[in-house]
């Protein structure tokens, strides 16, 4: 228990309060789960794969999601005539699109001036 205690950043009474209340905080398991490479998932249910990229999803899931979000795109693309909604609802909910769709226009934007002063010169 002192291990836990001094990875959680914890006392060991605290743990042992905790165990008797048959409680494990959230805050603990993902202490525990940075120091050992574990998902923080597995240490609250122990359901589910032990660590990241121990298990991924059946080959027919991974292609029955892409399908479902390129008909998506595609209906929303067949509707509208452009991708805007779709680049607005991701920059919104996904923070990881919205960072690399940041850089990617600031690349093309670069890349683009950079030609147009190059034509110029």
């Amino acid at each position: 228990m002192l291990s836990l205690a001094r990875t959680a950043g914890t006392t060991q009474q605290n743990v042992s309060k905790k165990k008797k209340e048959k409680k494990f905080p959230v805050e603990w398991a993902y202490k525990v789960a940075q120091q050992y490479g574990l998902l923080t998932e597995w240490i609250m249910t122990g359901e589910g794969p032990k660590r990241l990229g121990e298990a991924t999803p059946p080959r027919d899931q991974q292609e029955k999601n892409t399908g479902i979000i390129e008909e998506w795109v595609q209906d929303v693309r067949e509707k509208e005539g452009h991708d805007g909604r779709i680049v607005m609802e991701l920059s919104l909910q996904v923070p990881e699109f919205r960072e690399w769709y940041k850089e990617k226009k600031s690349k093309s934007d670069g890349a683009t001036v950079g030609s147009a002063q190059e034509n110029v010169a």
